[in-house]
C-alpha cells in the first residue's frame, strides 16, 4: 500500500482513539477531550504527520511523528498503571507514524 495513504488511516486512527478512554480511575473514565491544552496535540500531531507525508516532506514528517510520540510517552509516564486502551492506541499509532517518516524517500533522492 502506498506510504501516503497509510499515513492518512494512521491518523484517522489516531483521531478515533483520542476520543476513546485515556486513563480510569475506578469507574470514571477520561478520554483526550477531557484532558483539553497538551492533549490536542495528540489530535492535532498525526494530522500534521500525514499532510507532510502527503506533500512528501520527510524532515516536517519526522518532526511530527517524534513529537507525537514524545507527547504520548509524557503521558503514559504520567499516568502510569492507571492508562486506557485509547491511550496505548495513540501512542501505537504515533510509533507507527515515526517508522513510516523514517522508511520516506526525501525530495532529493526522488528527483535525481
Amino acid at each position: 500500500m502506498n506510504q501516503k495513504v497509510v499515513a492518512v488511516i494512521v491518523a484517522a486512527i489516531a483521531a478515533f482513539m483520542w476520543y476513546q478512554p485515556f486513563n480510569s480511575f475506578g469507574m470514571f473514565y477520561q478520554s483526550g477531550e477531557h484532558w483539553g491544552g497538551l492533549a490536542y496535540g495528540l489530535l492535532i500531531l498525526p494530522s500534521l504527520f500525514a499532510v507532510a507525508t502527503w506533500l512528501n516532506q520527510k524532515q516536517l514528517s519526522l518532526i511530527f511523528s517524534i513529537l507525537s510520540v514524545l507527547l504520548a510517552g509524557n503521558y503514559l509516564l504520567k499516568i502510569g498503571s492507571n492508562v486506557g486502551w485509547g491511550l496505548l492506541g495513540v501512542t501505537g499509532c504515533c510509533i507507527a507514524s515515526v517508522l513510516i517518516a523514517a522508511s520516506l524517500k526525501s525530495n532529493h533522492s526522488q528527483q535525481a
